[in-house]
Formats: structure tokens, C-alpha cells, sequence
């Protein structure tokens, strides 16, 4: 038989091949067969002739790592590649490792063969060894040099990956491998002053995008002896859709035990501040001109402040169910830890006092609905520790901040005097369902809390007071420095009536901000497309747009103006709910216009309108 070569292997080339004294052979993938050999490619094949060859039995030659190997090695051939790779064979039931350059060929059929040209390399049995537990490992393990080209992956890496060439000219296997190219670059960067990386990153991989838990480290290659990088890579996917599972789950269980509560903190103010609106529609029946201004006075006063603490409450609660967009922000731990212990009065009000000792702290660089969830489930902890059966002012739950700048560290301390904690007892209070867990507790909210923490970049630790009860302490890293709120937008010209429009679906938004606006010309929109028609009419100094709407949402619209009229976006002031898509949430992350909460006073509306 003789052989055509797709990469212009002539016939001085395969003259040099059939006389070299390195065995050369070509490999059948589909009929797992050996086709061709020159004499050197028999003797290690044991073979005395083609004949003998062409019917030699390679599953006892060759293992299973081996076939795998060059069935990869078979994609990239076929479309004209040159591999430079270690392969080992079993020829006579002794390994025998060649370093082979593999290209592929056609046979006078018109089939694709791999042809394998190689020299035998001599490798101690104990290095063989390791090598062989790389190939039959799960892990996916792959060597690669100083320029981030692969010299070795095992047939899990290679099923994987799939081939990764290693000429010179290719790309960086590691920076290209994953998602987040600039994560990766850092991590080689470490890498190459041999500094250890690990960590969790997805990787595009044949089958999709995946997540792998990554570690890579220097390290010399058991075969040469050179300087290489270890690259060590096992699929998470499925175990982080598991956290993210079990994380919904215990948020959705930390929402439920506050519901109860959190109906009674919204019913009450909720119930005298509409009977107080009833009163007023019975003194309007009988003629306002005639109620007593004091009386008046009062019944607004009452209604104001059942409206703000229901304000509060809601807010409180969006802060909680926040759209996590996963970009950190300069956080006012102080403010988070308020928003904690609001949503966790039900729950201490009438079990315990909660004193605060706030020393002045930093921001934390974080994301803040992580951050309170984390003191909800502590401070949710610290309550079902202490005996509210029988509750008393004695039951006291105590949350302190301070500053330790050598190390540069936030300490929070949640501390209850619940009973005390032996040594043993201590050493299981981060692991859930065990006997140390309170009533009505499984454990989950602490590891939840631990996790998160960790996560930011800090430590959750415990330890038992000096007197009785439990301490959790909480470690953060400050941000280096922070902005405060977005500044609202410069004047644009002086004082006199300005030309607002409102963007919302909801009739009654529309109508309130157009009566407390009423000094200036206000249009109202239903509709993303019946705004966009006034904007073309019309010059708007602000442009007030909800930003949950059907058809066109806020960032559509956003999107439309800058588009068609640009400089005009300028000019939005985004009003929300509180709750919204997590893409609507990076958007508004990623903007500089300012964003109003509902519900908003007349006074910040006018400032925001007499500022534009």
C-alpha cells in the first residue's frame, strides 16, 4: 500500500520515513487497525510483516488512554494539523513511550489514517506510574509551558477541551480556555512569579459553557524535567446549581418566618392611617370649613407617619429581595445592619432589647443584600438562642461595629446571653442540624452567613462571652474609598416653570406627580412608544420613567431616546418599585441617572424638577 500524504508528504519524505530508524506506522481510527509500518514500526509492533500487522490485535496493545488520544489527535489531522505529543503503547504488555509527531494521510481508498513517526523515549516505571494515573484520573489535568501552550492533556482534559494545538503560533490555551478573560490573565499573571491559583471560573468547553473549580501551579514535568505549569480542573456546574438551590431555599424560609411579621408591622400603621382617612371623608361630609385646624392637624400627622413607617418597611423588605446583579458597591455597614434588624423586629420585639454600639467604620466594598441576609440570619440565630418562652428584659442581643486598623479589618459582633456553650458544643455551631442548634433552627442560616462572608473576602467566627451566651463575629475588608449617593444633576438654567414628562403605566403615579407639579408643565405618558412620539414634539427638562413597564421597559426607553435624540437620556430620572429583572437591576448599576424609590415625597420631586 501506498500512501498520499495531505500535508505534501512526497515521495522523498516517505522514502526518509520507511528508512528511518524510529518506528513510524499509520492508525485506522474507524477500523481500529494498523495500515502501514516501516521496518522499525514492525519491530515494535512485533509484527514480521504488513501482512501480520494489518490483522495485529491492538486492544492488547494499546489501553484505552491511548485510542482516546489519538482519536483526538484524529480531529485536527484530518483538516491538515501537525501534533507533537507522548504517547505510550503496550506492544508486548511493557509500556513503551514514544514522542511522536502525528499528521494525517490518505490511503490509496481515499480513507484519512493518522501516521504516527516517533522515537522511543525511556521513562522510569515509578514516572510511567504517575503518568498513568494523570490518563485514568476524572480530573481534567493539563502541562502547559511558560507561553500558555499545551504539552500534555489527559483524556479527560482532551475529552473536554478537545485538541488544543500546540504549535507556537496558537493561542494562549489558559486566557482563552476561560469565560472571563480578564480573571484569567490575573491568574497568570500569578502563575508565572509562582504564585498558586485556585479558584472557580467557566470555561467554554465542547459541550457549553461550564464552571470548574481551578488550581494551577508551578511544577517539573516528570518526563523532561522542564519547568511546566499543572493546570487541575474539576466541573462544578452542577454542585454550584445545587448551592444556588439551596440558597434560594433558605432565603425563600427566611422570608417565610418573617412574613407573619412583617404583616403586622405593614397592618398596623396601614389600619390607623386608613381610619383616619375615613375620618376625614366623615368631616368632609359634614364640611371641612367647620373641623377644628388642630384636629385637622393631627388626623394628617397620624396618616404621615403610618404611610412613612410603611415606606420603611417595604423598603426594608426590597432591600432584602434585591436583585443580586453581582457587582459590588461601597456599602454603609451601619445602614445594612439597620435594615437586618428592622426585618428582624417581629422576631426580637417581643423576645429580647437589641443595643447597638455603632463606633464610626468604613464602607465595606460588597453586595449589600448578600450583606443583609448574612446579619439576618445571625441576628435570627442569636434570638432563637434565648428563652422566649419565658421572655424578660433580661434576654438582650447586643450588635457593636468598630474599626481594627492593624489588620485592616470591619469587625461587626452580634452577641446574645442565651445559655452558655461548652468547648465541644462551640467547635459545632457552623454545622447545621446538629444538637447545637436552637429551636426552630437547622443551622443552614449560619453556614449560609459563613459562606457569604467568606465570599466578601472576610471571616465569620464564634466564640462564648466571658459571662453566658454567644458572641458571632464578623471580619470585612473596608473599601479603599467610596462615592456617596449620586449627586443629582447640575441646574441646566435658572429658576421659573420647567417642562416635565412622566413615563408610567400605573393612572394614579401619573396623576399624583402631575398634581404635585402642578407649578410646572407636566405631560404624562401610558407607554414607552406614546412617550417617545412627546420627546419628538417637545424639549423636556426632566423625564421621569418607571422603569417596570409592559411592551418598552425603562431600559428600552432609555435605549430609544439615546438612540434617536441623543443627549436627551441625560435628562431621565428613573422611578422604581423596588423590584425589578436582574438585567434591569445591572442597567441601572451601570448608568449615572439618578433613581427615585416609591414612594417619593413632593419635596424631592420638586428638587429634582427645579435642579434640571
Amino acid at each position: 500500500m501506498t500512501l498520499k500524504g495531505i500535508s505534501a508528504l512526497d515521495a522523498a519524505a516517505m522514502a526518509t520515513l520507511t528508512e528511518s530508524p524510529q518506528p513510524a506506522w499509520a492508525y485506522d481510527i474507524e477500523h481500529d487497525r494498523i495500515e502501514w509500518a516501516n521496518p522499525a514500526g514492525l519491530a515494535l509492533w512485533r509484527a514480521d510483516d504488513i501482512a501480520s500487522l494489518e490483522s495485529h490485535d491492538l486492544r492488547r496493545s494499546m489501553s484505552r488512554e491511548s485510542r482516546r488520544q489519538l482519536e483526538a489527535y484524529f480531529v485536527a489531522v484530518r483538516d491538515g494539523a501537525i501534533i507533537e505529543k507522548q504517547l505510550t503503547v503496550y506492544p508486548a504488555g511493557e509500556p513503551v513511550t514514544l514522542v511522536c509527531q502525528c499528521r494525517g494521510v490518505r490511503t490509496d481508498d481515499g480513507r484519512t489514517v493518522v501516521l504516527v513517526a516517533g522515537r522511543v523515549r525511556t521513562i522510569e516505571a515509578g514516572t510511567l506510574r504517575a503518568v498513568e494515573a494523570l490518563n485514568n484520573t476524572s480530573c481534567m489535568v493539563s502541562l502547559l509551558d511558560f507561553e500558555g501552550h499545551v504539552l500534555f492533556e489527559n483524556p479527560a482534559a482532551l475529552g473536554t477541551h478537545g485538541f488544543t494545538r500546540p504549535s507556537a503560533s496558537a493561542p494562549h490555551a489558559f486566557e482563552t480556555r476561560f469565560v472571563d478573560r480578564e480573571a484569567a490573565s490575573e491568574a497568570w499573571t500569578r502563575l508565572l512569579v509562582d504564585e498558586a491559583f485556585e479558584g472557580q471560573l467557566e470555561v467554554d468547553t465542547r459541550e457549553g459553557r461550564r464552571w470548574h473549580e481551578v488550581s494551577a501551579d508551578t511544577t517539573t514535568d516528570p518526563v523532561t524535567g522542564v519547568r511546566v505549569i499543572l493546570l487541575e480542573e474539576r466541573d462544578v456546574t452542577d454542585r454550584r446549581r445545587l448551592e444556588r438551590r439551596v440558597h434560594l431555599n433558605e432565603r425563600m424560609s427566611s422570608i417565610g418566618v418573617l412574613a407573619g411579621a412583617l404583616t403586622h408591622q405593614i397592618n398596623n400603621p396601614l389600619a390607623y392611617a386608613s381610619m383616619n382617612i375615613d375620618l376625614l371623608e366623615e368631616l368632609r361630609a359634614d364640611g371641612l370649613a367647620d373641623a377644628h385646624p388642630e384636629e385637622l392637624r393631627t388626623i394628617l400627622t397620624d396618616i404621615r407617619e403610618g404611610i412613612d413607617r410603611i415606606r420603611s418597611t417595604v423598603a426594608d423588605l426590597a432591600e432584602l429581595a434585591r436583585v443580586d446583579t453581582g457587582a459590588p458597591v461601597a456599602a454603609d455597614i451601619q445602614s445594612v445592619l439597620e435594615t437586618a434588624i428592622t426585618m428582624a423586629t417581629a422576631q426580637v420585639k417581643h423576645s429580647a432589647t437589641v443595643e447597638r454600639d455603632f463606633g464610626e467604620v468604613p464602607h465595606v466594598l460588597g453586595r449589600r443584600t448578600r450583606l443583609s441576609e448574612t446579619f439576618l440570619h445571625v441576628l435570627l440565630h442569636a434570638v432563637r438562642r434565648l428563652d422566649t418562652e419565658n421572655a424578660s428584659a433580661d434576654n438582650l442581643v447586643r450588635v457593636s461595629t468598630r474599626h481594627l486598623e492593624d489588620p485592616d479589618r470591619v469587625v461587626i459582633e452580634i452577641a446574645d446571653n442565651g445559655p452558655e456553650l461548652s468547648p465541644e458544643q462551640l467547635s459545632q455551631v457552623f454545622e447545621p442540624f446538629s444538637t447545637v442548634a436552637p429551636r426552630e433552627d437547622d443551622g443552614l442560616g449560619l453556614l449560609l452567613a459563613r459562606r457569604i462572608v467568606t465570599d466578601h473576602g472576610g471571616e465569620l467566627s464564634a466564640r462564648t462571652n466571658d459571662d453566658r451566651g454567644l458572641t458571632i463575629r464578623i471580619e470585612l475588608p473596608p473599601a479603599a474609598d467610596h462615592q456617596s449617593e449620586r449627586p443629582m444633576p447640575a441646574p441646566r438654567h435658572g429658576g421659573g416653570a420647567r417642562r416635565v414628562l412622566v413615563l408610567d403605566d400605573e393612572p394614579g403615579i401619573r396623576r399624583a406627580i402631575t398634581r404635585l407639579l402642578d407649578e410646572h408643565e407636566v405631560d404624562a405618558a401610558a407607554s414607552g412608544p406614546e412617550a417617545l412620539a412627546l420627546v419628538e414634539a417637545k424639549d423636556y427638562d426632566v423625564i421621569f420613567c418607571d422603569m417596570m413597564m409592559p411592551v418598552m421597559d425603562g431600559t428600552l426607553f432609555y435605549e430609544k431616546v439615546r438612540e434617536s435624540y441623543p443627549g436627551v437620556e441625560e435628562r431621565i430620572v428613573f422611578i422604581t418599585g423596588g423590584a425589578f429583572t436582574r438585567r434591569a437591576a445591572a442597567f441601572l448599576e451601570g448608568v449615572p441617572n439618578p433613581t427615585v424609590a416609591k414612594p417619593f415625597s413632593r419635596a424631592l420631586l420638586r428638587t429634582i424638577v427645579e435642579r434640571s
